[in-house]
């Protein structure tokens, strides 16, 4: 065994084995946030998810070289915060991230969901509707921009040009147009969701 270690090339090989290894180790340990996101958001447990989610984009935005080898995390982090604000209702919070994500499908879809479900929140002034559901709108035609063959931005994008038309056409919203935007579960029922 000695005499195998007499040669350069063995030892280069254990050399490259050796920080390939260390390399791995120190990668799992800074991953470690993502990883334990994605587990939380897996069971639901949203707030708990954000956190983690929060400390692993704290860590891709000190580090331009981890956002080019590992473009795909960096954007399934963004893309799963901007989901669990959606889900907790949180837009305000949604809507500040914007300015600071990168461009995504997955962003474009849970912002334009925000927008959608804002424009229910308006339901006693058509113009407000109009403009938050042209907003959305613009979001998932985005979707569709980079995801072509997304059926569900489609959905989106056409369901939400005909609110807009409709509300356009109509100086009140028609109660059909109320119901699609702030649906009302029937008693025992969990409310539905719309978009997503």
């Amino acid at each position: 065994m000695h005499r195998l270690f007499k040669f350069p090339a063995v030892w280069l090989i254990v050399s490259i084995l050796f920080l390939s290894g260390l390399l791995l180790i120190n990668f799992s340990s800074w991953i470690e946030p993502y990883i334990q996101g994605q587990q939380k958001l897996n069971q639901e447990n949203y707030t708990e998810s954000l956190k983690y989610f929060d400390q692993a984009s704290e860590r891709f935005a000190s580090s331009d070289i981890a956002k080019k080898i590992l473009p795909d995390i960096y954007t399934a982090i963004w893309g799963n915060q901007f989901h669990i604000l959606y889900q907790l209702g949180d837009y305000d919070t949604l809507f500040e991230k914007v300015s600071t994500s990168p461009i995504s499908a997955s962003i474009h879809h849970w912002t334009g969901c925000a927008f959608f479900r804002r424009a229910g929140e308006h339901s006693d002034d058509a113009r407000e509707q109009i403009v938050w559901l042209e907003r959305a709108s613009g979001e998932f035609l985005s979707v569709l921009k980079l995801e072509p063959e997304n059926w569900n931005a489609k959905y989106n994008f056409e369901l939400t040009n005909r609110l807009i038309d409709g509300l356009k056409n109509e100086e009140e919203a028609p109660p059909q147009i109320l119901e699609i935007l702030l649906p009302r579960p029937r008693q025992g029922e969990q409310p539905s969701r719309l978009t997503g």
